[in-house]
């Protein structure tokens, strides 16, 4: 199968990890994968950040078909993250990030969506 993971440098120390599994379980839809997290420290500044990693529901079946998929997960994600995440997303969206209202969960919530 495939999932989702983060690489990181020896300047970052990891305070913990979650995987987001709600993601993965929407509308019975088989090969969902779950977003993952990663809480880290810069070293050097003593900074903390949270990085989150998605791999979305492809297109496969067509966009129209597979948008309310990616929408649901987009509202899992915020409601999991919650309006005190200070962090990024990253990763595979599977849309169009210049013209998408299948984020509009995650705006609604106050993250920005930048391309």
């Amino acid at each position: 199968g495939q999932a989702v993971g983060f690489l990181v440098n020896p300047r970052l120390k990891v305070l913990g990890t979650t995987s987001i599994d709600a993601v993965a379980n929407v509308k019975g839809i088989p090969d969902l994968r779950p977003a993952f997290k990663i809480d880290v420290m810069d070293t050097a500044t003593g900074k903390e950040l949270s990085a989150v990693v998605v791999h979305l529901k492809s297109m496969r079946g067509g966009p129209e078909q597979t948008a309310p998929i990616r929408i649901k997960q987009a509202q899992v994600l915020a409601n999991e993250l919650g309006p005190s995440f200070k962090g990024v997303i990253a990763g595979d969206w599977n849309t169009f990030l210049d013209r998408t209202t299948e984020l509009a969960p995650l705006t609604k919530a106050g993250f920005q969506i930048l391309n």
